[in-house]
């Protein structure tokens, strides 16, 4: 069983661009530091770029070197001399630390830093070794995570593929969903969980299924996007064809529901913009959903199923939420530290020990999380963990857990979807024109999201990475029209 202790971190709203830092650690030693973004860091844009394009590939060198970067800007002077003291004080204890992430709605630039890339010197990821949470400061109270006892933990199990999707933008749905149940077979034998199926989903089956059901856990997988500063979910009609559903629009289904869980195995639905809380995972901690995991970017269809299998396994045996995640991390991470997937998740909660569900069943994942330990009152958490607050003025009470874009699954419609794959060796003339023609179109609407994003900061002061992607799409998109060119095309 994982146990956290308490390690907080507030970064304030910058002066010059320095942010003002201040870190406690749950033994009360604290101190104060400043951070300054690597925006023009090498090591950052170039990573940057390869999440934009996932075909040009990466290496575990260059993966480590982001990591060593972003370990070494979040946690320096001070704050690193107070993150070793209690690193080594939980190690003592058996324990790890809950490292948590405080961004407020207007704290866009560091919300966008894929912090959860974070390595030390030796290589291990931050958010393998510990728990990392990313919050949003809320003012009301988190919802009762107490169920009655006795009460089987639900879980809607849904999915969408809209028809003129299935062709290009292909999902083992199957594959996933066979996953799942098979790393809850032991809790649904024993009668703890039940898990609701509903494919095909729309918005109505999904407003009625909250509605009639009362689950307690909303998985979906499928695609997801993000048009101009808006996150959204691909789902379908009656008739099969595309319906968006968008973060507002979910958030006001999910609101003052059962649901303290939700898992959107689907892209960009970590994604931020202009606006914190139009994207996916946000929008949904507004609503103030205990707790959802979600992607920065684009993952692979593999990974995703990788990660959601290893992370139900970890909550069937007991393990907190953010424990979970971690081990979903690893999980993709055996299949190659180069991959960029185990990287993209990001945790959003809320719940102070992790622990979403209490009193489901006789021997609950919860219930059986605290068979070792002493019965905590209800206002004390029974581990603890860190807090990074990044702005002032952070409150926060219980807890809320956001996991998507976990499938890797980018739609040619909107934004910097991935490209197609290279076409297979030996294939004929037209079948390349083909490939290339589409390709082209993503690159063109690629370089148009990106345009309007620098456009949005201002030309004179649009991030450097953002200014590199536009230049290197357009000279693929050079070589690419010379190609067609040369197709007959």
């Amino acid at each position: 069983m994982i146990h956290y202790v308490d390690f907080e971190i507030d970064i304030d709203a910058p002066t010059n661009d320095i942010y003002p830092v201040r870190v406690r650690s749950a033994n009360g030693q604290q101190d104060r530091d400043t951070l300054v973004l690597p925006l023009t860091d090498a090591r950052y844009t170039a990573i940057q770029t390869k999440l934009a394009y996932p075909e040009l590939g990466t290496t575990e060198n260059e993966v480590l070197a982001l990591g060593t970067l972003l370990y070494e800007t979040l946690l320096r002077g001070k704050v690193w001399g107070v993150f070793v003291a209690a690193r080594n004080e939980a190690s003592r204890d058996g324990k790890s630390l809950r490292i948590k992430l405080s961004i407020e709605p207007t704290q866009v630039a560091v919300a966008e830093f894929p912090w959860e890339f974070a390595c030390d010197d030796t290589g291990i990821p931050l958010a393998t070794e510990h728990s990392f949470c990313r919050f949003l400061p809320r003012s009301e109270p988190l919802p009762a995570l107490k169920v009655a006892p006795g009460t089987q933990l639900k879980i809607l199990l849904t999915s969408a593929l809209p028809t003129e999707l299935a062709a290009a933008y292909p999902l083992d749905i199957a594959a996933e969903v066979a996953g799942i149940r098979a790393a809850l077979k032991p809790l649904e034998d024993a009668g703890q969980i039940t898990i609701i199926e509903i494919p095909h989903l729309t918005g109505l089956k999904l407003q009625r299924a909250i509605k009639d059901e009362r689950p307690h856990i909303l998985h979906y997988v499928g695609h997801g996007t993000f048009e101009g500063d808006t996150g959204a979910l691909i789902l379908e009609k009656t008739d099969g064809t595309r319906q968006d559903l968008s973060a507002r629009q979910l958030a006001i289904a999910l609101r003052n529901s059962s649901i303290r869980l939700v898992v959107l195995n689907a892209c960009k639905t970590g994604m931020v913009s202009t606006n914190l809380l139009r994207g996916m995972a946000p929008a949904l901690m507004g609503a103030n959903i205990p707790a959802v995991v979600a992607m920065q970017s684009s993952v692979q269809d593999d990974a995703g199923r990788a990660f959601a299998e290893e992370f139900y396994r970890a909550l069937a045996s007991g393990t907190p939420i953010d424990g979970c995640v971690a081990e979903g991390r690893k999980a993709v991470i055996m299949c190659g530290l180069s991959n960029l997937d185990w990287g993209l998740a990001t945790l959003y909660m809320r719940a102070p020990d992790g622990i979403l569900f209490e009193g489901v069943g006789e021997s609950s994942p919860a219930s059986a999380s605290n068979q070792s330990t002493t019965p905590q009152p209800a206002s004390v958490p029974s581990s603890s963990g860190a807090n990074i607050n990044l702005g002032a003025g952070n409150n926060f009470s219980g807890g809320n857990f956001s996991f998507g874009n976990v499938a890797g699954r980018d739609i040619v419609q909107t934004n910097t979807y991935g490209t197609p794959s290279t076409p297979p060796a030996g294939a004929s003339e037209p079948d390349e024109l083909e490939h290339l023609t589409r390709k082209r179109n993503i690159l063109r609407q690629s370089l148009n999201e990106l345009e309007i994003k620098e456009a949005q900061f201002g030309t004179l002061y649009a991030p450097v990475y953002i200014t590199t992607q536009i230049r290197e799409t357009k000279e693929d998109l050079s070589k690419l029209e010379a190609r067609i060119k040369q197709l007959g095309g």
